[in-house]
């Protein structure tokens, strides 16, 4: 369900903001409309766009989910569980969202205790908005919400693009990372032996691993949903950034690319911004998920 509402639209969310500003509930987002918008986003220091988006809607106290909601679980996010970073572990800042940026944690496979280490490290208000967890796990494609869309973590390193690092939705997967091949066997960072049928295999290395522990069935199963709700909400392009990459075949998706620094609204991988990073790596079922949306 897109939750991006402007001038021409029609349906129940349009009436739903018709009723809010005291207007004939015609179902149609005409002109009264979209100038009652304007005049609210003016007053709130809102982009003056006259389009409800996320914050609009934030800031008029109505959830499009909660419109269409029931106690039916299936008609919401219900499969998003809250695990929220404590005040003072996230930038407590209301900003628009324009991007979205995958990582691999290549840590733990557990998204609480994900969580739970950015929220008891040394590091400041580092983190992701969502977690997705790990394989061979019991919470294997769990989704955490770590921080509020509307605030935001920082997730990248140091950035000259910081839209990327304020103006987006982070969403980290867990997962082992790049392994080492060691007497027919395969191990992560720590030394922990991976089973072979969760690895994955490199035609050519990349940043010097061939090796990598496997995205799960259910993790990109999760994350093509996750993508497509961070759609509706924010509008974000899924077919720009990373997607536009995965169509030229002749390079590593995931690799760094200059291009990405400029884009303005999109999907992006952190290895597409940093040289140095790894997350995430070309999986096929990954790479197919993503073009298939």
């Amino acid at each position: 369900m897109n939750q991006i509402i402007k001038l021409g639209f029609t349906g129940e969310l349009v009436e739903s903001l018709q009723e809010t500003f005291g207007f004939k509930k015609t179902g149609t987002f005409d002109q009264d409309l979209y100038k009652a918008i304007k005049l609210f986003q003016k007053k709130h220091d809102l982009k003056q766009d006259g389009v409800v988006g996320y914050l609009t809607w934030k800031y008029l106290n109505l959830n499009p989910d909660e419109i269409y909601a029931d106690t039916d679980a299936s008609t919401s996010a219900t499969w998003i569980t809250q695990y929220n970073l404590p005040s003072g572990e996230f930038v407590d800042e209301e900003t628009h969202k324009d991007f979205i940026i995958l990582h691999s944690n290549h840590g733990t496979l557990d998204p609480h205790k994900q969580i739970d280490l950015w929220a008891n490290d040394q590091r400041g208000r580092v983190g992701s908005h969502y977690v997705i967890g790990g394989p061979n796990s019991e919470k294997d494609g769990l989704i955490l919400q770590a921080i509020k869309d509307h605030n935001w973590g920082y997730h990248l390193g140091p950035i000259k693009n910081t839209r990327l690092q304020k103006n987006s939705i982070s969403i980290e997967l867990c997962s082992f990372g790049p392994l080492e091949y060691k007497d027919n066997k395969y191990f992560n960072w720590y030394g922990l032996e991976v089973d072979k049928n969760q690895v994955g295999i490199l035609e050519h290395k990349w940043n010097g691993y061939k090796y990598f522990h496997k995205y799960s069935e259910a993790q990109i199963e999760s994350l093509k949903a996750l993508l497509l709700l961070i759609k509706n909400r924010h509008g974000v392009n899924l077919n720009a950034g990373l997607y536009s990459f995965i169509k030229n075949k002749n390079l590593n998706p995931f690799e760094y690319n200059t291009t990405a620094l400029a884009i303005n609204n999109g999907v992006l991988s952190h290895s597409n911004i940093d040289l140095k990073k790894l997350d995430l790596f070309p999986q096929l079922e990954l790479l197919e998920m993503l073009r298939s949306i």
